[in-house]
């Protein structure tokens, strides 16, 4: 099972368990880290989300400010063709038979 199946199907069984986290992905993402990692954050009020500080990183790279070393930035881009690829496999529309 790759990865991405695993998060997939933790993250559906969170839905289906925790039906307020289908409304707050900051309440998803903290009862992921808590159930599956054992972390114990902060009330969910008086935590940014990771979306928007990945957003304000990726803002002030895009300014050219801030920059990933080259090693990271190869990665991310490798991590994200790999991530594309192995997600069209696991998405592909299947055919219907006629």
């Amino acid at each position: 099972m790759s990865k991405i199946s695993k998060v997939h199907d933790k993250v559906a069984k969170l839905l289906s368990e925790y039906p307020e986290s289908r409304n707050n992905d900051n309440y998803l993402f903290r009862l992921y880290a808590q159930i599956y990692y054992g972390m114990i954050l902060p009330p969910i009020e008086t935590i940014v989300s990771y979306e928007t500080i990945s957003r304000v990183r990726r803002d002030f790279q895009s300014k050219g400010l801030y920059l990933a070393e080259d090693r990271v930035a190869k990665a991310r881009s490798k991590q994200k063709q790999e991530f594309k690829e192995e997600y069209k496999k696991e998405h592909a529309p299947k055919a219907v038979g006629m």
